[in-house]
């Protein structure tokens, strides 16, 4: 909804050419869904490079046919485009056990484990086993594996929108907004990957 109406916004003053602002802000959302399953720190391009080659094609998407030609983006390195971007492992190894489980804890296995699996592909003993307890425990952390995804889902959307509003809140031309809103949100694709790919398809 924001990055559509800065679209608008750009559209109505004659700075975007785009025919379909409802389209267009959905192309680059999508586009910039797509970094979290592909991005892997370490690779040819920083989180920074991706976010901002990701905005300049915002723009363009915004501009519409008559874009001007903006420094690009040369393609995925190879072994992006052949090798599996695997999720960083941030989650607790099942063979460790942590001496105090916390509902942090709780919350960042599942998340761990949601990323990986799917949030249906996960069962509450999976969590269990990673934070080295067993399931009944988890209960005294959360009162259900939906609550978990709910809290994923609630703090993810807070950081994005918490962004967002850093990014173009005290801006007033649509381009500017445009370019800083779509390099926060791509930025946040490649440093939140396991939040992305849970909240994007769970």
């Amino acid at each position: 909804r924001e990055l559509r109406a800065i679209i608008v916004d750009g559209a109505t003053t004659g700075a975007f050419g785009v025919g379909s602002p409802a389209l267009a802000s959905f192309a680059i959302l999508e586009m910039c869904v797509s970094i979290a399953r592909w991005f892997r720190d370490g690779g040819e391009r920083s989180a920074e490079q991706v976010a901002d080659t990701y905005s300049r094609f915002a723009l363009q998407i915004a501009f519409g046919a008559g874009a001007p030609a903006i420094g690009g983006y040369g393609g995925d390195p190879r072994e992006r485009r052949e090798g599996d971007a695997a999720l960083p492992r941030t989650g607790v190894p099942a063979t460790h056990a942590r001496t105090t489980v916390t509902s942090e804890a709780v919350v960042d296995t599942a998340l761990t484990l949601f990323a990986q699996y799917g949030y249906h592909g996960t069962a509450l003993s999976q969590i269990a086993e990673a934070l080295g307890v067993r399931t009944p425990s988890l209960y005294n952390h959360m009162r259900s594996k939906h609550e978990l995804l709910r809290t994923i889902v609630d703090r993810t959307t807070a950081g994005v929108l918490d962004d967002f509003h850093a990014a173009v809140d005290d801006l007033t031309d649509p381009v500017e907004r445009l370019r800083r809103a779509s390099l926060v949100y791509a930025l946040r694709h490649a440093t939140h990957r396991r939040e992305a790919i849970v909240v994007n398809r769970d």
